[in-house]
């Protein structure tokens, strides 16, 4: 296992350059904003957090998992999975659930949660971490949360295999939105497998549906959830009617089901990501962050600014790796 350090100064800043000339080889630039910290890369290999003033490549292990990754809101936390390499010829490569301090430069697994992919969701006070645990591709799923202090794991819902892609919590801790797969009845337009935002409620154990679409983010204010998937020109929220869905359109939805509108196209109307990063919050929760992919063989993203307020959409990077989130500087 290989754990970036600076432990010696100069191996530290040999690493960082190789780490640069290796981005700027593949043509990507590192998104900064002022005062920001930005989670980005391609986990569970390349992980990486920039600042206005440095980039910290915390992994590059290669995996064929997709892991989302998460950090807490003061940015001291991350939460992603790690790939543990047995020895042969009986061990088998895993996916370990783990968190890295940033502070210290160090990563800690926790042994016994393992993922095939997904999201790996940290709490805003990284006290807790929700993920999906899938034991073998192709068997049912299920959300499971981990207490980081005490290591006690509290079981949520089964899930289908598809779901869970993206989670995120609720500014208090005590939900999460999440996205899974459902199938409609047979007698509906499109009986397939669909996607849908969901709430889980961690006290009552219940969940209850939100919205049909994918990849939801929840505001830090609380107010409002940003998702990919809803189409202002339909008729009602039914699949059975109104014209297709479009995974292209970023829309907000209030937590309690009202207030739902549409704010901007991620990308001309053509084919769209399986996975698509979810719209990435501002501290402030006044602007997202939007991942548009430029160049799928190189995986390569332009990001737009989306302010709220104005609903100005800018193209902030062009051609670089994906955002996953946004806290403050410290």
């Amino acid at each position: 296992m290989r754990i970036w350090s600076a432990f010696i100064p100069v191996v530290a800043a040999a690493i960082l350059l190789c780490f640069n000339k290796s981005m700027e080889g593949r043509g990507e630039n590192i998104p900064r904003l002022p005062r920001a910290v930005l989670l980005l890369g391609y986990p569970p290999a390349d992980l990486t957090v920039s600042t206005p003033e440095q980039t910290s490549k915390l992994q590059e292990e290669g995996s064929d998992g997709y892991v989302i990754p998460s950090i807490s809101a003061d940015g001291r936390v991350v939460a992603s999975a790690r790939l543990i390499v047995g020895a042969p010829p009986s061990s088998r490569p895993r996916m370990v659930i783990a968190t890295y301090s940033v502070p210290e430069r160090r990563w800690t697994e926790y042994e016994g949660f393992e993922t095939l992919g997904g999201a790996v969701a940290l709490s805003p006070d990284a006290a807790e971490l929700a993920c999906l645990i899938r034991e073998q591709p192709g068997r049912h799923s299920h959300l499971e949360v981990l207490t980081l202090r005490t290591g006690r794991a509290t079981p949520g819902p089964d899930l289908w295999e598809l779901a869970g892609t993206h989670m995120s919590w609720s500014p208090d801790g005590r939900r999460l939105v999440f996205d899974r797969h459902v199938r409609r009845p047979a007698d509906s337009r499109n009986s397939e497998p669909w996607p849908e935002v969901d709430i889980f409620d961690l006290n009552s154990g219940q969940v209850s549906k939100l919205v049909d679409g994918l990849a939801p983010a929840w505001s830090p204010s609380g107010e409002w959830i940003a998702f990919l998937g809803y189409s202002s020109d339909r008729q009602d929220g039914r699949l059975q009617s109104g014209p297709p869905f479009d995974l292209n359109l970023v829309s907000l939805i209030h937590p309690d089901g009202t207030g739902l509108k549409t704010l901007a196209a991620r990308r001309p109307r053509g084919d769209i990501q399986t996975h698509p990063p979810a719209p990435v919050w501002s501290p402030n929760s006044e602007a997202l962050l939007i991942n548009r992919q430029r160049d799928d063989l190189r995986n390569t993203y332009d990001i737009y600014l989306l302010d709220l307020g104005a609903l100005k959409l800018t193209r902030k990077f062009k051609g670089t790796p994906p955002v996953y989130a946004w806290v403050e500087a410290r």
